[in-house]
C-alpha cells in the first residue's frame, strides 16, 4: 500500500501489514504556506517505508511523526527509512535524513549514516546498530515496493476479479466475507438477480490475472465462474 501524506511524504507499507493511525494533525505555521504535520503511527506487524517528498522538503514543511514498534519507537523529523516489526524482531535502517530510535530506559540511538541498521531479537541481548549490506538493502527496498503485474490496486483502476457468480445474496455475502478475511477488498454486487463478487480497481490486466492466479491456488476463495474483466464488462 502505498500512503499520500498531507505534507507530500509517502508510506509504504509492505504485504500481510497493520498499521495504525493514531493521531494526524496538519497544522499552518505562516503566511508563505509552511505548514507542519504532527502523527502517531503503531505499527502491529508488517514491513514500513516513510520517505519524505522533494517537493515538502523544498517548501519547507515541517514533521513531527513517532512510529511505535513493539520495543522501541522511532522519531521521524525528515527523512527515508524502513522499519519492521513482527513476533522475532524489531528493525530499522535509515536510507537517507536521521530518525531516533527511543526504547523505555535506555539511551536513544541515532541512524545518521545511509544504511546504518538497527535490530533486536526477541529474548536475546540487544547489539549495538550496524550497518547494512547492499543485499540487504536491496531487500528492504524490495519488501515495501509495490512490484507491476503482482496485484496493484490503484483508485480508478479498469480491470477487477469476478471471483464468482453466486446462486444468492446470501452465498455471495459468505463468498465477499471469505475473501475480506484473506485480505481481499471484495464486495458483494446484485443485478437483475445476478449476485457477481468483486476485487475492483486493479490496475491492469496482468494485474487482475495475478489475484486470479493467486486466488486460485486457494482453498474455498473462488466460484467455478470466476474471470479477469474490464470495469465495463
Amino acid at each position: 500500500m502505498l500512503i499520500r501524506m498531507p505534507d507530500r511524504s509517502m508510506i509504504k507499507l509492505g504485504e500481510d501489514t497493520r498499521l495504525v493511525i493514531e493521531q494526524m494533525e496538519m497544522s499552518l505555521r505562516d503566511a508563505a504556506g509552511r505548514s507542519d504535520l504532527k502523527a502517531g503511527l503503531s505499527l502491529i506487524t508488517g514491513v514500513f517505508r516513510y520517505a519524505t517528498d522533494y517537493t515538502s522538503k523544498a517548501l519547507g514543511h515541517g514533521r513531527e511523526v513517532n512510529l511505535r514498534m513493539a520495543t522501541a519507537t522511532v522519531g521521524i523529523r525528515g527523512t527515508d527509512f524502513w522499519s519492521m516489526t513482527d513476533a522475532d524482531h524489531d528493525a530499522v535502517c535509515v536510507f537517507e535524513g536521521k530518525v531516533d530510535v527511543l526504547r523505555e530506559g535506555k539511551d536513544t540511538i541515532s541512524l545518521t549514516k545511509p544504511g546504518a541498521f538497527w535490530v533486536v531479537f526477541t529474548g536475546q541481548p540487544e547489539k549495538p546498530a550496524g550497518q547494512a549490506s547492499p543485499d540487504q538493502l536491496a531487500k528492504f527496498i524490495d519488501q515495501a515496493d509495490m512490484q507491476p503485474g503482482r496485484g496493484v490496486l490503484v483508485s480508478g483502476g479498469r480491470w477487477r476479479v469476478v471471483a464468482g457468480v453466486a446462486a444468492s445474496a446470501t452465498q455471495a455475502a459468505e463468498l465477499r466475507d471469505r475473501l475480506r478475511t484473506a485480505g481481499y477488498p471484495a464486495v458483494a454486487v446484485t443485478r437483475q438477480a445476478r449476485h457477481e463478487v468483486r476485487i475492483n480497481e486493479l490496475a491492469t490486466k496482468e494485474d487482475a490475472e495475478h489475484v486470479l492466479a493467486r486466488l486460485s491456488s486457494g482453498e474455498r476463495l473462488l466460484l467455478p465462474s470466476s474471470r479477469v474483466a474490464m470495469s465495463a464488462d
